[in-house]
């Protein structure tokens, strides 16, 4: 398989995260399960960034997005705290996130190389 199609099943994945927290603010308090979902996410993000710990990316591809971690880690972390508050610019922001997930693997996929 293309790795690009597991980048897309990644993206739909992401987009499926955003509309199930959505849903999640109307149903009790279902939304402190996505809260604390993208917290883990956020503190993830910031965890493999200091650590290092993963050298190869799946499939053994390098792991060009390193730099962006702490990016992610911000905007999940702000996710959590908007999910969290039941504030729906979660939207936005994890919008914003996938945004730069496509746009770092456009560029490192088809510009750069």
């Amino acid at each position: 398989m293309n790795l690009s199609f597991y980048f897309l099943i990644c993206i739909l994945v992401r987009c499926a995260f955003i509309y199930m927290a959505y849903i999640s603010l109307f149903y009790g308090n279902l939304n402190l399960l996505f809260s604390g979902l993208s917290l883990v996410i956020g503190i993830s993000f910031f965890f493999q960034y200091i650590t290092k710990y993963r050298k190869k990316g799946a499939f053994g591809q390098s792991i060009w997005w390193d730099a962006f971690r702490p990016l992610h880690g911000i905007l999940f972390l702000t996710a959590s705290y908007l999910i969290y508050n039941r504030n729906l610019y979660f939207v936005s922001v994890l919008i914003l996130d996938t945004m730069v997930s496509i746009g770092g693997h456009i560029y490192y996929r088809y510009i750069k190389s």
